[in-house]
């Protein structure tokens, strides 16, 4: 027979009685987790695998399915839901509510328990809100593990209104979590899904430096010349736009 113990998001404890004696299982345990989906603000939710984008007129569509948990793993901030169609995105209800950060009060903050490693993050946001729907009016930091990972972010003036957008960087855990802080700069931060994955990707620009004010750009390592000789500049973020 089988007796929950505990019972917590991520972390489950069972003991059992055997004719050997009492002997634990653990089938779950918060410190063995490596993926988290949180939809952020809002309840739980199944949808397409395609989250900040739709799939190609034409194209054969991906039938994946991903299970978002409901909003957890956070302290501070409030909520905030609208009903609005959200364009670029098959997963309405990962942009129709959000977690924020009020004025005057500690920033929201999400806290993840990982084993130690690498893990490529996603953030995921979209402008709901008539009163940020203009540049500037809606401008805040994201910090992970102390190290500033997004800089007075502005979702309306990268996405404007109603259409999602994301940001990923490869983090590392420290002191066995990831920990995601929000800072309001101008009106109010906020966040409307977050996902961890393994980083087992390419590509990704990590988070580097230690918790300043501003994240350590990557050392510039000398002027890059593409086909037509053209040199390329590296810019504060690692990317490497080709000059004219």
């Amino acid at each position: 027979m089988l007796f929950p113990v505990l019972n917590i998001p991520g972390f489950s404890v069972l003991v059992f009685c055997a004719m050997a004696g009492w002997t634990a299982s653990i089938p779950v345990h918060a410190v063995d987790r490596t993926t988290y989906r949180i939809n952020c603000g809002g309840p739980a939710f199944d949808g397409p695998r395609w989250v900040d984008t739709v799939p190609e007129p034409g194209k054969p569509t991906d039938t994946a399915r991903y299970h978002w948990e409901a909003d957890g793993f956070f302290t501070g901030g409030g909520t905030y839901s609208q009903p609005h169609s959200i364009a670029n995105t098959g997963s309405q209800p990962l942009f129709q509510t959000e977690r924020w950060t009020p004025d005057g009060a500690e920033g929201a903050k999400y806290s993840f328990p990982v084993p130690a490693g690498s893990y490529a993050l996603t953030l995921y946001f979209a402008e709901i809100s008539p009163e940020e729907a203009a540049v500037g009016m809606r401008v805040f930091n994201v910090r992970v593990n102390g190290i500033e990972m997004l800089h007075h972010y502005d979702i309306f003036a990268k996405a404007g209104s109603d259409r999602a957008t994301s940001e990923t960087k490869v983090v590392k855990a420290v002191g066995g979590k990831i920990e995601i802080s929000f800072e309001n700069v101008a009106h109010h931060a906020k966040i409307s899904a977050i996902q961890i994955l393994p980083a087992a990707v390419t590509g990704i620009d990590p988070v580097e430096g230690t918790p300043t004010k501003r994240i350590r750009a990557r050392p510039f390592q000398g002027p890059r010349v593409d086909a037509s000789g053209r040199r390329a500049l590296r810019d504060r973020a690692g990317m490497i736009p080709f000059a004219r």
